[in-house]
């Protein structure tokens, strides 16, 4: 997230993001010759990341508001 956040992509493994970002790369598997052909697609491709949509998506107000309505359903239907 930190590089995203300062506009460079990242070439990353693990579980795909519910929502797709620009300028995030994913590896299909940790391979050697894999990493390195990936990581070379993400610069020779020059990738875009559009910062202010990170901002928006992953902000810590937004990550406030979306616990606020797990609460509130929560309550609403006395899940807590």
């Amino acid at each position: 997230m930190q590089g995203l956040a300062c506009g460079i992509p990242c070439v990353v493994s693990g579980f795909r993001l519910q929502d797709e970002l620009d300028g995030i790369v994913y590896l299909e598997n940790l391979e050697p010759e894999t990493i390195a052909k990936t990581i070379q697609r993400a610069v020779e491709e020059k990738l875009w990341v559009d910062v202010n949509k990170l901002k928006q998506s992953y902000s810590w107000e937004t990550r406030v508001n979306e616990i606020e309505n797990v609460y509130s359903f929560a309550l609403k239907y006395r899940l807590l």
